[in-house]
């Protein structure tokens, strides 16, 4: 059974187009990672699969059913990239809400751990008003985990926490994913290649989806050359790119990233030669540097 399909849906606002062609399926729990600019669409492809409004074009099905208030509003958690905390209720207040509202079992047990987990348990009766940004998104973070939804979104989910707050959300969100389909948009690509199992780059249309682990980089290689300052030609950034095959070059301090497709010939011993021969470089150290999920998405989304 799907848990989520999407069918070639589109969706215009006037004359503008916010997603086209949108087509992906997911059929089993696991944690997403949605990830494109500003503008290419994420919050109106959160807000499609939740029914707040319609596709233009195409069709939207949770668990094999045509999408519905019902459906969603059953089985489907949302926290925004904001907090929307009730300002003069206790944080232990805001989350007995949701546990009353839910019908949620063991809610305050729930409500304990959570907080505990994520440190905010010293909190509990401090009105959400005085609480810092930090603290806001752990209590909105807990008030949208707390009942445990077959289908989970967060928005900049690891925002405002800590380091070590974001690795105890991290660990709880992978051991929620065993009974959840959970999808996250960030802009941190380091962080998504750590938590998700797939990751969706979006940019009004879908330009790759896939698992995490199997995503081929092709023949696209960076190369970093570290070099001594004094010897450094600024000429020479220009005599690189004009390469057939190099695709990028820029200097970060006293180093070199060159990106540049690998199939093509000798490329790489032509940008040895225009470094050390041409240029006369003073080079300390050469090395290969591993692709990420931040060059794919430049790569496809840029």
């Amino acid at each position: 059974m799907s848990i989520l399909t999407l069918d070639n849906v589109s969706k215009k606002y006037s004359n503008k187009v916010a997603l086209k062609n949108i087509n992906f399926s997911l059929d089993k729990n696991c944690i997403v990672g949605l990830v494109g600019p500003n503008g290419a669409g994420k919050t109106t492809l959160f807000r499609l699969i939740m029914n707040l409004i319609e596709p233009t074009t195409g069709k939207i099905k949770l668990w094999d059913q045509n999408n519905s208030t019902n459906i969603v509003g059953n089985n489907i958690n949302y926290c925004s990239d904001g907090d929307n905390l009730y300002e003069d209720l206790t944080v232990s207040e805001n989350l007995q809400f949701i546990v009353r509202a839910y019908g949620i079992n063991n809610g305050n047990k729930k409500i304990e751990e959570l907080s505990t987990l994520l440190d905010i348990d010293q909190e509990l009766n401090t009105q959400a008003k005085n609480l810092s940004k930090g603290m806001r998104k752990k209590v909105a973070l807990i008030r949208t985990l707390i009942n445990e939804a077959s289908m989970i979104i967060l928005d900049e989910p690891m925002s405002w926490l800590d380091v070590d707050n974001q690795k105890r959300l991290t660990m709880l969100l992978k051991s929620m994913s065993k009974k959840s389909l959970i999808i996250i948009s960030s802009h941190n690509m380091a962080q998504v290649e750590k938590i998700c199992d797939k990751v969706i780059l979006l940019n009004q249309e879908i330009k790759y989806f896939g698992d995490i682990e199997d995503i081929d980089y092709g023949n696209i290689i960076k190369l970093k050359i570290e070099y001594v300052k004094e010897s450094y030609n600024s000429q020479l950034k220009k005599e690189l790119i004009s390469i057939v095959g190099v695709l990028d070059v820029y200097s970060v301090d006293e180093a070199l990233y060159i990106e540049y497709d690998n199939s093509i010939g000798d490329i790489e011993n032509q940008i040895i030669s225009c470094v050390i021969q041409r240029y006369k470089l003073n080079v300390k150290r050469i090395n290969h540097i591993e692709k990420s999920l931040e060059d794919l998405y430049f790569e496809r989304v840029r």
